[in-house]
C-alpha cells in the first residue's frame, strides 16, 4: 500500500477557505495565515477591521487526510 503524501501549506489553505466557505461565511472578509502544527495545519482566519469580537475562526487540515476542523472564534 502506497503511502499518502502529506498535503502542503497552499493546499491546506485552499481547503480551509472551502472550509469556511461551506460554513456559510465569506473567506474573502478575513485575513488569512497558516502555521505547522505537527501532524496537522492550522490555518487561521481573522477578521478583517473593522471587525467584532470574535471574528475569527480556525480551521484544522489534517495533513495525512485532507480533512478539516472549523472551530468557530469567542
Amino acid at each position: 500500500m502506497r503511502q499518502r503524501t502529506p498535503i502542503e501549506k497552499q493546499q491546506a489553505i485552499k481547503l480551509a477557505v472551502e472550509a469556511v466557505r461551506d460554513s456559510g461565511r465569506d473567506p474573502s472578509r478575513y485575513n488569512i495565515t497558516a502555521e505547522d502544527a505537527g501532524t496537522e495545519w492550522s490555518v487561521s482566519f481573522e477578521g478583517k477591521p473593522p471587525r467584532p469580537p470574535g471574528d475569527e475562526l480556525f480551521v484544522y487540515v489534517s495533513k495525512e487526510s485532507s480533512k478539516t476542523r472549523l472551530m468557530l472564534g469567542e
